[in-house]
């Protein structure tokens, strides 16, 4: 009856709802209909006193029962399913399903024998059975291979039913599973689950009821839920997994899930030995190391191979077993094929066995068991060569080669002029004409000397059977004497010599040679090549006095010429390539009579942005003249090979005016002014070390002029080419 005055008054229907949306729909008309009664105030025209007191009466308890009734909603518990290998329930019974596979049987065990449980497993046909086991009622699914999960229910609208979700238990025939179901738990409370979990990689991964949950770098992750028991699987690579339930019911604090994954694997360490040095280890024919290992991971598992292989020594294998977060240390020893040797050979003859170079004069080592060729080598010689066949490894080897035998080539040797001094790889063995037969074969290194005569170096090669004639030329010394008064050293091809009593005297070979001769700081460098020979024995080194200075300041003073006659005055500095200048310039006579300047009357209004008021600027016919110009200019100088250089520069320009009538300072500053901008070409030459002479042509353009002289510039052209225009200036220049 309330449902239909509530729909009636609002004109709507009922949707289609479950038992619980149902409860809270009809939990809702009936305070609506409490608002309806109170605020519209129309019951009480229907209905007397006392009935509309107790109807709000029984509205209230039964939104109250409502509110009772939601909050108390319960859900089931509901356990893993697990294989019973102890039951042979569904072996014995064999029952077939309709394909005629044997059927296997889930037993469902509820915590108490009231109130009847329903089961759906998605439309899969199945058989039910109910049977009493100490008093209670247990149900038995009959379900066919391969089913993988159960919907549960309870009889009661105020228990919510859930599902069971077998995970990886594989349902097969003819095997006993069991659920069992737990109390019955609230569902609307909720509570925090928090788990933390190591290893705190990126690859762990958690999921909780089915659902991933992410976790942050500390390996934590956290949710509210509502109260109930929820399964968790945590996996990480190279860790087994970690299976469990938890159960969220405590309102007052978070529940707290701490796990630490067992790794599943351990560590390899074999420790350095003098005998592994060099050894190859592999495990399970996979190289690992090469001498030794430490903490080698490797997957826990029974039965892995170890094999070491090392030249000299008997291959090695083992077996071992790698456990769950242990190290294995094994210790190898390696047992040798090879007998130790001693092989000598004079002259330190190399020593090489089957074709490999052990050592020069003497070895002691290792000689594996087998047959080997024994080969003392030298350049220059006939290798001697002895087999050996190693059998018995406890017994040492001792050998004593003999010397390789020398092969000898002849080299003849002449020289112009003759009877000049032989060396031979530093020995002396005569004078020239002289042919020598006792060298042996190979490269060697001839030396001739003779007074006045350049040394002779070569080097010659002989081969066996094969004379080598050599005719040297040898070329005479001449003495060079090198004037240089101004210098206390020079470089003659680079190289540094002391200068006395203001010359070099230079011997040599003849030809071509550099002198470089520093000028210091008021002097230019002096270099020359020339050639020395027998005719041409001297030189005179004589420095150019330095016009330019890479360094200076100076100061100048000239007339300019062009739109204004004016004097200049210039400080500048030159820093290397860069230059900098200051100038003033005072103008000659150069009024202009006649003209009169105005400006806005302060406070008077504007049309079209236009003063409608002016008054004079310093009152009538002044007769205005530039009084006074002022910039500066900077640029980089290009110098050239002679007293010249060029230095393009641009600047800044300031000009005053000022009228012959009485102004104030603020009219004459801020009015009667322009601003210009230059370019400048600043063309210098050097008279002299101290003093020269520069010619600075240069344009000029106004960027910013005062009132006054903006309305001047108008009316006169001359005046309008203080701040725009072209002048020469010519100034003579002291550098300090």
């Amino acid at each position: 009856m309330l449902i239909f005055l509530y729909n009636h008054k609002k004109n709507v229907s009922l949707p289609e709802m479950s038992d619980s949306a149902f409860k809270n729909h009809l939990r809702q008309l009936i305070l609506n209909l409490i608002t309806f009664l109170i605020v519209e105030n129309r019951p009480f025209y229907l209905i007397g006193r006392r009935s509309t007191i107790r109807m709000i009466a029984l509205l209230i308890a039964t939104v109250l029962a409502f509110g009772t009734l939601s909050a108390q909603q319960q859900k089931i518990k509901i356990s893993p399913i697990t294989l019973d290998e102890n039951d042979n329930t569904a072996l014995a019974r064999k029952k077939l399903d309709a394909n005629g596979n044997a059927m296997a049987v889930i037993i469902v065990e509820p915590a108490t024998d009231s109130g009847e449980y329903s089961f759906d497993m998605g439309g899969t046909p199945f058989e039910k059975e109910t049977a009493k086991v100490n008093g209670k009622t247990i149900y038995l699914l009959w379900v066919s291979p391969g089913v993988r999960f159960v919907d549960i229910s309870y009889d009661s609208p105020n228990v919510d039913g859930d599902r069971c979700n077998f995970g990886r238990t594989k349902i097969e025939s003819s095997k006993t599973y069991r659920i069992k179901l737990g109390e019955l738990f609230l569902t609307d409370a909720k509570q925090y689950l928090e788990f933390t979990i190591d290893p705190k990689s990126g690859d762990t991964y958690l999921e909780v009821a089915g659902e991933p949950w992410k976790l942050d770098s500390n390996g934590h992750a956290s949710k509210s839920v509502r109260f109930g028991e929820y399964e968790y699987r945590a996996t990480a690579p190279g860790y087994h997994d970690e299976v469990g339930r938890v159960t969220v019911n405590d309102p007052k604090q978070a529940v707290p899930v701490r796990l630490i994954l067992r790794p599943a694997f351990g560590y390899l360490t074999i420790p350095a030995t003098e005998e592994l040095k060099g050894a190859e280890i592999y495990v399970d024919n996979r190289h690992i190391g090469t001498g030794s290992v430490n903490k080698y991971k490797l997957d826990s598992k029974q039965g892995y191979t170890l094999k070491i292989a090392k030249n000299l020594y008997n291959p090695y294998e083992a077996s071992f077993d790698i456990n769950d977060g242990q190290t294995t240390t094994l210790t190898p020893i390696l047992s040798g094929n090879f007998a130790r040797a001693r092989i000598s050979v004079p002259k330190n003859a190399g020593i090489y066995v089957d074709g490999k170079l052990m050592a020069q004069g003497e070895w002691n080592g290792p000689l594996e068991e087998g047959n080997h060729v024994i080969e003392a080598r030298l350049e220059g010689h006939t290798p001697s060569r002895k087999p050996v066949n190693v059998t018995d490894i406890k017994k040492p080897v001792v050998i004593d080669m003999p010397a390789p035998s020398p092969i000898f080539g002849s080299l003849e040797l002449t020289s112009t002029p003759s009877g000049a001094t032989i060396k031979v790889d530093g020995t002396v063995r005569g004078k020239t004409p002289l042919v020598i037969s006792d060298l042996i074969i190979g490269n060697h290194k001839v030396e001739l000397t003779h007074p006045d005569y350049q040394p002779w170096t070569q080097s010659v090669t002989l081969k066996q059977g094969e004379p080598v004639a050599v005719n040297a030329r040898m070329t005479n010394i001449i003495t060079v004497r090198i004037n240089a008064p101004q210098d206390n050293y020079i470089y003659v091809n680079g190289m540094r010599k002391e200068v006395k009593n203001g010359y070099y005297e230079l011997r040599g070979k003849p030809g071509e040679y550099t002198i470089t001769a520093p000028g210091g700081y008021f002097y230019k460098d002096y270099t020359k090549t020339t050639t020395f020979d027998a005719e041409h024995r001297s030189i005179t080194i004589k420095h150019k006095r330095r016009l330019h200075q890479r360094n200076d300041y100076y100061f100048s003073a000239g007339i300019g010429g062009g739109n204004l006659f004016d004097a200049e005055f210039t400080t500048g500095f030159h820093l290397g390539g860069f230059n900098f200048e200051m100038f003033y310039n005072l103008p000659f006579a150069n009024n202009i009579a006649g003209l009169t300047a105005y400006r806005p009357v302060e406070g008077s209004s504007s049309v079209d942005g236009q003063p409608t008021y002016w008054e004079p600027v310093g009152g009538s016919y002044s007769e205005p003249k530039a009084t006074m110009i002022i910039g500066a200019r900077a640029g980089w100088r290009i110098l050239t090979p002679s007293a010249f250089d060029i230095t393009p520069m641009i600047g800044y320009r300031h000009v005053i005016m000022k009228s012959n009538l009485g102004v104030s300072y603020e009219d004459e500053w801020y009015n009667s002014y322009c601003a210009s901008g230059l370019a400048a070409l600043r063309l210098y030459w050097a008279c002299g070390y101290n003093f020269g002479l520069s010619l600075t042509p240069e344009y000029y353009f106004a960027i910013a002029k005062g009132d006054a002289y903006s309305q001047f510039s108008e009316y006169s052209s001359k005046i309008k080419g203080w701040g725009t225009g072209f002048r020469v200036n010519l100034s003579a220049v002291i550098i300090f």
